[in-house]
């Protein structure tokens, strides 16, 4: 088990861990759906641009067809999220062209875990070669 440094956004009491799909409020894991927290990094890497709302659609969802409904569902569950402790309004809609993130950011490292497991090839030990198939199949 190692750790690697991986890109996070702090910004408020809050802290972004885009590898990680995971937004944390002093600490406390705060529940938003994954497709959430990847409009949530789009808009945060931009921090005071207005990011269109076709360019967050192709973002999130690449190469699906999903209708803006699904968008202002996120954004909607973002808000929620980001007021329920804070007075600040994080996004902000611009009428008909997109959202525009109006805190303040500050791009930190996160430690990123990473857990893996090697597996190698098995040998067939049984001398019969027509169970070699079983040997491929569990690798």
């Amino acid at each position: 088990m190692s750790t690697l440094p991986s890109t996070g956004y702090e910004f408020g009491p809050y802290r972004l861990d885009v590898t990680g799909r995971s937004l944390e409020c002093h600490g406390e894991v705060v529940a938003l759906p994954p497709k959430a927290v990847e409009v949530l990094a789009e808009l945060v890497k931009r921090p005071g641009e207005l990011v269109g709302k076709r360019e967050l659609m192709e973002a999130v969802w690449p190469e699906t067809f999903v209708e803006e409904a699904n968008l202002n569902q996120m954004i909607f569950l973002l808000r929620k999220a980001l007021e329920a402790s804070v007075e600040t309004e994080y996004i902000t809609t611009v009428p008909r062209r997109g959202y525009r993130f109006s805190g303040t950011v500050r791009a930190v490292k996160i430690p990123c875990r990473i857990d893996s497991l090697a597996v190698l090839p098995l040998t067939n030990l049984s001398g019969n070669s027509s169970h070699e198939y079983f040997a491929d199949g569990i690798t």
